[in-house]
């Protein structure tokens, strides 16, 4: 399954700390429940991100069957910033739990799940990066390389089952909450609304990288909704601060789109795979509207 940054990451900003000394709304759409997913949402893409990326580069230097007899791999040491985007995640993850209410609480073990399996992911790592470092496969034939590389597939394995179920337990938590303020917007049409509207549209599509049955009417969805959140900026002249670059990103949402879509009949992309570039520019959709999230809390996006 390819992993997805989660986008309520920007719900909370702005909302007021210490929610859980008073009594709080229960429900998974509240001002608690979005303060604590703007916890758990952080220490996911945390967890996405370098932890994520160090598996990778292992399993790009060192092929699926194993070390080679005769090959002399390098693994670049990345494993203390991995390690650091655990503890930060580890941290995000306490002070949403901390606060969360009784909707959100099945994220809690989900969390931790997913915090223990990158650090064993990362345990491996290290150990396999300091005996390629040392060369100590002159001294054992890669009886070693090949015992860690066993640990580092069911590593890989276990995140990625970690991160699917994190990533199913944050996806209907944020439906509700994005609908929710997606509704709180509609009758001043304006910024906030609009970039809400197409994060909404872009994760349905998101949904069918896995699932090509949906793939045409979902295509026909976001392309009506590109269209008409390109007539609101239209419609605006000069875009306020942060926007443009919203704009830019959702651009090369919908050609990531159109190349997926494109594939399914017969027609790849000239370069990388189609499906993970509609996640890779998802993500860059995401970032960009957490910005605005971030200037909402600040007054400024007018």
């Amino acid at each position: 399954m390819q992993h997805r940054f989660v986008l309520a990451a920007g719900l909370a900003l702005g909302l007021v700390l210490g929610l859980a000394g008073c009594h709080k709304d229960q429900s998974a759409t509240g001002d608690a429940a979005k303060q604590a997913m703007g916890g758990y949402a952080k220490g996911f893409n945390l967890l996405l991100k370098d932890p994520h990326d160090l598996v990778k580069s292992y399993f790009q230097t060192i092929s699926e069957e194993g070390p080679a007899a005769g090959a002399k791999p390098h693994l670049f040491p990345s494993q203390s910033s991995a390690a650091r985007a655990v503890k930060d995640a580890r941290e995000a993850f306490a002070a949403a739990g901390a606060g969360a209410p009784a909707a959100l609480a099945q994220l809690a073990p989900a969390s931790e799940h997913a915090v223990a399996a990158a650090d064993r992911a990362i345990a491996v790592f290290t150990e396999a990066q300091k005996y390629y470092e040392a060369e100590n496969y002159k001294d054992d034939q890669l009886a070693k390389g090949k015992q860690l590389h066993t640990q580092m597939l069911a590593a890989r394995k276990e995140l990625s089952a970690a991160m699917s179920a994190f990533e199913d337990g944050l996806s209907g938590i944020e439906d509700a909450q994005a609908a929710s303020e997606l509704e709180d917007y509609a009758g001043d049409k304006g910024y906030s609304y609009w970039f809400r509207y197409y994060n909404i549209a872009a994760k349905k599509f998101v949904a069918t990288v896995d699932d090509a049955t949906k793939r045409d009417a979902a295509y026909q969805a976001i392309s009506a909704a590109h269209t008409a959140l390109a007539a609101f900026a239209a419609s605006k002249g000069e875009l306020a601060v942060g926007f443009g670059p919203y704009m830019a990103s959702a651009d090369t949402f919908l050609a990531a789109c159109t190349k997926l879509t494109r594939a399914d009949k017969g027609v790849a992309a000239e370069t990388g795979d189609a499906g993970q570039g509609v996640i890779s520019a998802y993500n860059g959709l995401i970032n960009s509207g957490n910005f605005l999230y971030q200037l909402e809390s600040t007054h400024s996006l007018k």
